[in-house]
C-alpha cells in the first residue's frame, strides 16, 4: 500500500484483520511516498497495490502517469478522498482494476475490492493464451457477472452469476440483444429491474475480444446495489 497517512494505514491493516474470513493469509506493506513504493515495487513481487492517488511527492494525474498498470504483474486499486467521477472513470479506462473513495471504504469492501481485482486482473491475463474451450470454463467460474456480446449487440454467452443478475437462464438470454452501451475500457452505471421490482445497480466494464476468431466484447458487470445505499 502507497499511503502517507499512518492513521489510515493502521485503520486499513486493523480492518483487513477484520475481514480475514474474505483474505486468510496475506503480508502487508506500506510506503508513504510514491517513490518509495515503486522502489520497493521493482525488488519486490506483490499480489495487490494500493496507491492513494494524492501523495507528499505526486498528485492526481502525475500519479496515474507514473502507475501504469500495463508495467505490473499485480493488479492496481486507486483510493482518493474525494469523490470525482471524472477521475473515476480515467482510472478504470488507463486500466485500473478500481477506484475507493476513503470515507466509503469498509473492511469488506476493500478485501471484496481486492479479491475483485486480484480474479480479474488473472482472468485477462489468461483469456490472451487460452483455447476456446478454456476460455468458457474461465468464464463460468468467475465471481462477477460475465457476458459474451457480438458487435452487432448479440449475446452469445454468460456465466452463472450473470444469470442470477439478470434473473433470467442463460437459454433465454444467449441469442437476445444486448440493451446497454458498449463503451470499450470505460465504466458505465447500470440499473437492472427484476419482475417483482427489486433493483441491481451495477458497475459495467467492456473489454475488446476475439471470440470464435471474430471481434466481440467481454462484459464485466459488479453488483454494487449495497455500497450505494450507503453512498451518500
Amino acid at each position: 500500500m502507497i499511503e502517507d497517512s499512518q492513521l489510515f494505514v493502521t485503520i486499513i491493516k486493523r480492518g483487513l484483520v477484520n475481514s480475514s474470513f474474505l483474505i486468510p493469509k496475506y503480508t502487508f506493506h506500506s510506503e508513504p511516498t510514491l517513490q518509495k513504493g515503486l522502489d520497493f515495487l521493482k525488488s519486490h513481487e506483490v499480489d495487490i497495490i494500493i496507491v492513494d492517488i494524492a501523495l507528499p511527492d505526486s498528485k492526481s494525474e502525475e500519479s496515474l502517469n507514473k502507475l501504469n498498470p500495463k508495467n505490473y504483474k499485480a493488479p492496481i486499486i486507486i483510493i482518493s478522498e474525494i469523490d470525482n467521477i471524472a477521475i473515476a472513470k480515467q482510472t478504470i479506462e488507463r486500466g485500473f482494476q478500481d477506484f475507493l473513495i476513503k470515507k466509503n471504504i469498509t473492511p469488506c469492501l476493500l478485501a471484496r475490492s481486492i479479491l475483485y481485482a486480484i480474479n480479474r486482473k488473472e482472468f485477462i491475463s489468461q483469456l490472451e493464451v487460452n483455447s476456446s474451450t478454456q476460455f468458457t470454463q474461465l468464464i463460468e467460474s468467475n465471481a462477477d457477472a460475465l457476458i459474451v456480446v457480438t458487435t452487432d449487440k448479440l449475446v452469445k454467452l454468460v456465466n452463472k452469476s450473470a444469470e442470477k443478475m439478470m434473473n433470467s437462464p442463460r437459454d433465454i438470454l444467449v441469442g437476445m440483444p444486448f440493451i446497454f452501451p458498449l463503451n470499450a475500457e470505460k465504466i458505465t452505471g447500470i440499473t437492472i429491474i427484476h419482475p417483482d421490482k427489486t433493483k441491481i445497480v451495477g458497475e459495467m466494464r467492456t473489454s475488446r475480444i476475439q471470440w470464435e476468431e471474430k471481434e466481440a466484447f467481454l462484459v464485466s458487470i459488479r453488483d454494487v446495489t449495497q455500497l450505494k445505499k450507503h453512498t451518500p
